[in-house]
C-alpha cells in the first residue's frame, strides 16, 4: 500500500506556494512599482473558491494534507482580495464594493448551509468539483489568448510549472484514496496546466523576439517620437503613430 503522505506533503507545499504567488504583486504597490490596474484579482478569486470547498470537504474526510493546504490558501487568497479591494476603492469605489459583497455573500451563504449540505457529503464533493472545474476556465482563456496573439507573455511559465506539479501530485493522492472528486478535479487541472506549458513553449519558439521588456521599450520609444512630431511646426508633414493601448496594458499586466 502506497503511503499517501509521500504525495500529499509535497503537494501541500507546492499548493501553498501556488496560492501565495498571486499575492506577491500587491507588495509592489507599496513600493509604487505597480498600480492596482496592473494586477488581476481573477487568480486570487479562483484560488479563494477552490480552497473554500476543498477545506470543508477534506475536513470531513480526514485528508490532513489537503485540509492544511486549502486552509493556508484560503486565508492567503482572502487576504490578497481584501488588500486588492482596499487599493481599488480609491480608484473605483463601485467595483471594490461589488467585489467585497460577492466575497461576503459567497462565504455567508455556504457557511450558513454548511450543515445541510454536509448531510450528504457527496453533494458537497460534487459542488466542490464543479467549482474547481469552473475556475479552470481562466487558464483556458489564457491559452486562447496566447494562441490567438502568438504571444507567450499571457502565460506565467513558472506558475504553470508549480501548478502542474502540485495538481499531478494531488491526482495521485486522489487515486490512492480512490476519491473521484479529487481525481476528476485535479486531473482536468493537470491537463490544462500541461497545455499551458506546451503553448508557452510553442509561442516562444514562434516569436522568440517578443518579450514584455521589449514591448514596453518599443511603446516608450514610439511615444517619444509621437511627442516630438506633435511639437513639429511643419504643417505640410503630419504623421501619426498609433499605439495599441491593449497591447501596452497586456505587456504591463501582471498575470500572477
Amino acid at each position: 500500500m502506497v503511503n499517501e503522505n509521500l504525495f500529499g506533503i509535497p503537494a501541500s507545499i507546492l499548493s501553498i506556494i501556488n496560492y501565495s504567488i498571486p499575492d506577491i504583486p500587491l507588495l509592489k504597490i507599496f513600493k509604487k512599482q505597480l498600480k492596482i490596474e496592473d494586477i488581476s484579482i481573477m487568480r486570487m478569486m479562483t484560488n479563494y473558491i477552490i480552497c473554500f470547498f476543498w477545506f470543508y470537504y477534506a475536513d470531513n474526510l480526514a485528508y490532513s494534507q489537503l485540509k492544511f493546504a486549502s486552509r493556508i490558501g484560503f486565508y492567503s487568497s482572502l487576504g490578497g482580495i481584501y488588500f486588492y479591494i482596499f487599493f481599488e476603492f480609491k480608484i473605483n469605489p463601485f467595483d471594490s464594493i461589488l467585489n467585497a459583497l460577492v466575497i461576503i455573500f459567497f462565504y455567508l451563504f455556504f457557511h450558513h448551509y454548511y450543515d445541510s449540505i454536509l448531510g450528504n457529503l457527496s453533494t458537497f464533493g460534487t459542488i466542490g468539483m464543479y467549482a474547481h472545474l469552473l475556475t479552470q476556465l481562466y487558464p483556458v482563456y489564457l491559452i486562447i489568448l496566447s494562441i490567438k496573439n502568438k504571444n507567450y507573455n499571457f502565460i506565467n511559465f513558472n506558475l504553470s510549472i508549480v501548478s502542474f506539479t502540485a495538481s499531478l501530485l494531488w491526482l495521485i493522492y486522489g487515486n490512492i484514496n480512490n476519491d473521484h472528486y479529487i481525481k476528476i478535479s485535479f486531473g482536468v487541472q493537470t491537463v490544462l496546466d500541461l497545455l499551458q506549458i506546451l503553448v508557452y513553449q510553442y509561442c516562444k519558439r514562434k516569436n522568440p523576439q517578443i518579450s514584455s521588456d521589449m514591448i514596453n521599450y518599443k511603446i516608450d520609444d514610439l511615444k517619444q517620437i509621437q511627442s516630438e512630431e506633435k511639437n513639429d511646426n511643419n504643417d505640410n508633414y503630419d504623421t501619426t503613430i498609433e499605439i495599441d493601448d491593449d497591447k501596452q496594458k497586456i505587456s504591463k499586466y501582471d498575470l500572477l
